[in-house]
């Protein structure tokens, strides 16, 4: 399914993925993003201005079917970060294992 901008914000509220958890077309701390680069997108974690590249599509309906899978998998394992409560150090490293692991699951099967 290739998803427009306000079909997942309704998703993701309605899986109660607070809206601090990701970005469109801007970089924003502790979230994931995914933004326009030439004629790809690219999908990505922001951590402290630090871009961890998750993945990259041809559409941004796919771009968004991406970051919605990332939201979800964060989202399921606890590691969407709250702005109110921080995070640790350890916390970080772990979400950043996760992550890696995602993005080489996408690069297998893309």
């Amino acid at each position: 399914m290739s998803w427009t901008v306000g079909q997942l914000l309704d998703f993701l509220d309605r899986k109660k993925i607070p809206a601090d958890a990701y970005s469109f077309n801007k970089d924003k701390n502790d979230a994931f993003c995914i933004e326009k680069v030439s004629d790809e997108w690219l999908v990505y974690y922001s951590d402290r201005g630090v871009r961890n590249e998750l993945g990259w599509a041809k559409s941004e309906g796919q771009a968004l079917n991406l970051l919605k899978l990332f939201l979800l998998e964060a989202h399921k394992e606890h590691c969407v970060v709250h702005k109110s409560f921080g995070m640790a150090n350890s916390h970080a490293k772990q979400r950043l294992a996760i992550l890696h692991n995602f993005r080489q699951l996408y690069l297998r099967f893309s």
